[in-house]
C-alpha cells in the first residue's frame, strides 16, 4: 500500500509539474503582450495574429489547470481505494479473541469494552466486536470507525485545494502554504 508520504510526493509532483507548464505559458503570454504594447505591429497583425495567439494561450492555461486538477483527483481516488481496501475485514487480522466471541459465553459490556480496547488498531476485530455487541443488545461505550476514515475524508478535499493552488500558480506563497514543506498538506500526510 502507498504510504502517506509517497502520496504527498505524488500530489506535490503533479502540482509542481503543472505549475512549471503554466509558468511557461505565462512567459509566452507576456511576450505577446509586450509585442502588442510595443506598437511595432500593425493593427491588422495585432488583431489577426497576436490577439488570437493570446486567446489560445489563455485557453491552454485553463485546460492545463483542469487537467492538473483531474490528475490530482485521479491520484486521490486511487489512494482512497487503497485506504478503503485496507479497512476491509481481513481474516489475517483475527486474534484469539474471536474464540471468545464464538464461544457462546455471555460476554458482559465490560468484557466487550476490554476486548475492543485490547484490539486497538485492528479494525477487523473492532468491527467484529461492535457487531457482536449489537447482535447481543450490549451497549458498549465504544464506536467502531474504520482506521483510515479521517485520512480518506482529508484526501477527498485535496483536489479542490489543488484547484486553488493552480489558479494562483504565479503566487509562490500559495504553493508553499498549501503544498510546500511545512504546509498543512505536508503535516497531514506525514507517516507516523
Amino acid at each position: 500500500m502507498t504510504t502517506k508520504r509517497d502520496f504527498y510526493w505524488d500530489i506535490r509532483g503533479i502540482v509542481k509539474s503543472v505549475i512549471d507548464e503554466l509558468t511557461e505559458l505565462d512567459k509566452q503570454e507576456k511576450a505577446i503582450e509586450d509585442k502588442i504594447k510595443s506598437n511595432r505591429y500593425s493593427p491588422k497583425i495585432v488583431q489577426g495574429e497576436l490577439k488570437p495567439e493570446l486567446t489560445s494561450i489563455r485557453r491552454k492555461r485553463e485546460a492545463m489547470r483542469e487537467d492538473g486538477v483531474s490528475a490530482v483527483r485521479t491520484r486521490a481516488n486511487e489512494y482512497i481505494a487503497e485506504l478503503r481496501k485496507a479497512d476491509q475485514l481481513n481474516p489475517d487480522n483475527l486474534t484469539d479473541d474471536i474464540k471468545l466471541l464464538q464461544s457462546g459465553i455471555a460476554l458482559s459490556v465490560d468484557d466487550l469494552e476490554m476486548l475492543f480496547d485490547r484490539n486497538a488498531g485492528n479494525s477487523t476485530m473492532q468491527k467484529l466486536i461492535t457487531d457482536f455487541a449489537k447482535q447481543h443488545d450490549r451497549d458498549i461505550q465504544r464506536y467502531y470507525r474504520p482506521a483510515n476514515a479521517d485520512l480518506i475524508k482529508g484526501v477527498e478535499n485535496i483536489p479542490e485545494v489543488m484547484r486553488i493552488v493552480l489558479k494562483w500558480h504565479n503566487k509562490p506563497d500559495i504553493f508553499n502554504n498549501h503544498v510546500g514543506e511545512g504546509s498543512d498538506l505536508d503535516k497531514f500526510l506525514r507517516d507516523e
